[in-house]
């Protein structure tokens, strides 16, 4: 199909007045989606934070602007009716409540908050609170995965500073109630029919995979990739094959599934921002969501694989309609349970910066939610790359024992440092 013949992507628009209802967004769907296929509720991937305020900190001052935030920005009071398929604009009032705790009470605080399960129709998406405890204070917060992604939960963090520390905050262009009418409005275009094409070409014949049927389990398996090679030596490379850092690492799954599990047709899920569109860069809410990339075929040199990579995923970004409960309706064999996420470089919030001081998140509660919630997909391969030239595989599974996960991980690397010395695709199989 020519670009002369391809029809025109539709623009979002600003959704005026706000309607009381709309349809999930895609996004949203995807959140419900990874949980319930797990048999667990969405609950299971809330963000929680403990920051330790300091002194100096103005604890009456941080409850107005972190309750003005919320209130100019109706995504964080929504509520969510999932047998409808809606969310819906909640009319009550956003408080930050002030709590005074003993040491028992407080335990108990944060244990609620790790097992809880919520009526998504009546109970809050987002809490904070600020909490007295012993000589210690802290800003609490509570984000349900239905109303952050991690560019969202930055931009909150930021605003709250910002808004604190007197400075300009982030203007939201277009919100999710936004994304959702556009997806609605979307249905039924000409550019839907042709996305839609796109896709069914895209997955025919599709086999199932079989992967990860084993019993559930929880891992979570980490090893440092390329120890001892240099950024500048990484994108010298990438730069010789015409190449992106995303692109060379999902070459890498792929071949390495093809090595290790001895599989040569099949998919997995490539996490992407959903912000690519003009507008959408400063939206409060989650936005992130899946492609499902197909695996290449076997072609000879890895410059022209990992072509093919950038245009199928080019492709299916924009193409981007259906979300994944529809394309697993639609197409049974999609996904193989392998879920790819590529951070880039990588920022935690681990404090907040207040009036110049850094009030600092509480490491050991943050584990103890991480730890407690479990919030894995039967194999979600992550790679994170820092400031510093550190680069990190992590493999958190609820179906991969640690044995397993750790030699993929292993058989990854081995795979990168393959494709830095041929461009063979065999020569990278064998390594």
């Amino acid at each position: 199909m020519s670009e002369q013949q391809k029809a025109i992507k539709p623009g979002i628009r600003k959704s005026e007045p706000l309607r009381d209802k709309y349809p999930l967004t895609n996004s949203i769907m995807l959140q419900r989606y990874v949980c319930e296929s797990n048999g667990k509720t969405v609950d299971i991937n809330d963000l929680i934070y403990y920051f330790t305020l300091e002194e100096e900190t103005d604890e009456e001052k941080l409850c107005r602007v972190i309750k003005e935030i919320v209130e100019e920005h109706p995504t964080y009071q929504m509520g969510v009716d999932i047998e409808k398929k809606e969310m819906f604009l909640k009319k009550e009032p956003f408080e930050v409540e002030i709590l005074n705790l003993d040491e028992e009470a407080f335990t108990a605080f944060r244990q609620s908050k790790l097992h809880w399960i919520r009526d998504l129709r009546k109970d809050p998406l987002l809490e904070a609170k600020i909490i007295h405890q012993g000589g210690k204070r802290y800003v609490f917060f509570d984000f349900n995965h239905l109303i952050y992604d991690g560019i969202s939960m930055e931009m909150f963090l930021k605003t709250v500073e910002q808004r604190y520390n007197g400075e300009e905050s982030f203007k939201e262009v277009f919100s999710v109630f936004d994304v959702a009418e556009y997806e609605e409005n979307l249905q039924g275009t000409p550019f839907y029919e042709e996305a839609v094409s796109y896709m069914d070409q895209c997955y025919q014949d599709l086999p199932a995979c079989g992967f990860f049927k084993g019993d559930p389990c929880s891992t979570t398996a980490t090893v440092n990739i390329l120890d001892g090679v240099s950024q500048e030596k990484l994108m010298e490379r990438i730069r010789e094959l015409h190449s992106s850092q995303l692109n060379f690492h999902m070459g890498a799954l792929e071949l390495t599934v093809k090595r290790i599990l001895k599989q040569n047709d099949f998919t997995y899920a490539v996490i992407h921002t959903g912000r690519k569109m003009d507008g959408l860069a400063t939206t409060y809410g989650v936005l992130a969501n899946a492609v499902i990339q197909r695996s290449q075929g076997e072609i000879g040199d890895l410059g022209t694989y990992l072509f093919k990579i950038h245009e199928e995923y080019k492709n299916l970004i924009n193409y981007n309609v259906l979300s994944v409960p529809e394309m697993v309706e639609r197409y049974p064999n999609v996904l193989s349970g392998i879920t790819f996420n590529y951070y880039g470089s990588i920022q935690m919030i681990d404090r907040l910066m207040l009036g110049g001081k850094a009030n600092m998140g509480n490491e050991a509660f943050y584990y103890e939610a991480l730890a407690a919630m479990q919030p894995f997909t039967p194999c979600d391969l992550s790679i994170r790359t820092y400031g510093n030239g550190l680069r990190m595989g992590m493999i958190a599974s609820a179906k991969i024992p640690m044995e397993e996960a750790n030699a993929f991980l292993e058989a990854y690397n081995q795979t990168l440092r393959a494709m830095l010395e041929t461009d063979d695709i065999a020569k990278i199989l064998e390594a």
